[in-house]
């Protein structure tokens, strides 16, 4: 019985080294390294959520492509509605809406006019909209929430926080 168990340990210690020694040497054949992964260039983006009285409830969102040129442009990329259990999405086509900028006011404002339905003639009408941001950096890369809020006839005024993004994109 002992014999066996000797027999059976170097057997094993035999085929482990083997093993290894395979492992080692594998034929002189010589395997391509994984290239570093490429980096990618991110651009801002700025989503932002308005909620309903309750504050648990979103309203409304808004997200923009933030470039920054020569001055900022905030180009409106989608508006989506919630009431209930309804959802509606503006999604915007290229020229996107600008919406201006205001940093030199604190909170920073974004500011444009929205296109509202209404029972005229014409069946609609222009509205003024104002977004205030609360301690906004536009140069801030990092991924960042801030306290905002929803200046708004139609939409009332409401509360809500923006945050800010890095994607990849054209």
């Amino acid at each position: 019985m002992r014999t066996s168990a000797v027999v059976v340990a170097v057997g094993l210690l035999a085929v482990s080294i083997v093993a290894g020694y395979a492992l080692l040497f594998d034929g002189g054949e010589k395997r391509e390294t994984a290239s570093a992964p490429e980096i990618v260039a991110t651009k801002p983006q700025l989503y932002c959520v308005f909620f309903r009285l309750s504050g648990k409830e979103p309203r409304v969102e808004f997200l923009f492509n933030v470039d920054r040129e020569e001055r900022l442009h905030f180009r409106q990329l989608y508006l989506i509605e919630l009431n209930g259990s309804e959802r509606s999405v503006d999604a915007k086509q290229p020229p996107f809406p600008e919406w201006a900028f205001d940093g030199s006011v604190h909170p920073s404002q974004l500011s444009s006019e929205i296109r509202v339905v209404d029972n005229t003639a014409a069946g609609f009408h222009q509205e003024p909209i104002t977004i205030s941001i609360y301690d906004y950096e536009p140069a801030t890369a990092a991924r960042q929430e801030f306290e905002a809020g929803l200046k708004s006839i139609h939409y009332q005024n409401l509360a809500g926080r923006c945050t800010n993004v890095q994607v990849q994109r054209d």
